[in-house]
């Protein structure tokens, strides 16, 4: 990954914490289900959601440069 790949990804993660720092119970974002139903997300719980996501992926010891696809939907309100 190049120095300037690494700089987006920083910058990212750096914007992350600043939200969950001044906004940690605000509305961040809804996940729909089947049934119509949404559950909505602060930007604590999905600061959280993605910290434990890392640390699983961390934990798979996977080799550098091992590409990964997340798959998500979402709902803007």
């Amino acid at each position: 990954m190049s120095e300037h790949q690494n700089s987006i990804i920083l910058s990212a993660i750096q914007a992350l914490y600043a939200r969950e720092s001044r906004q940690a119970k605000d509305f961040f974002f809804a996940q729909p289900f089947a049934d119509g139903s949404l559950k909505e997300f602060t930007w604590a719980r999905a600061a959280s959601d993605a910290r434990r996501v890392a640390a699983y992926l961390r934990s798979l010891e996977l080799e550098a440069g091992t590409r990964i696809a997340p798959v998500s939907y979402t709902h803007l309100r």
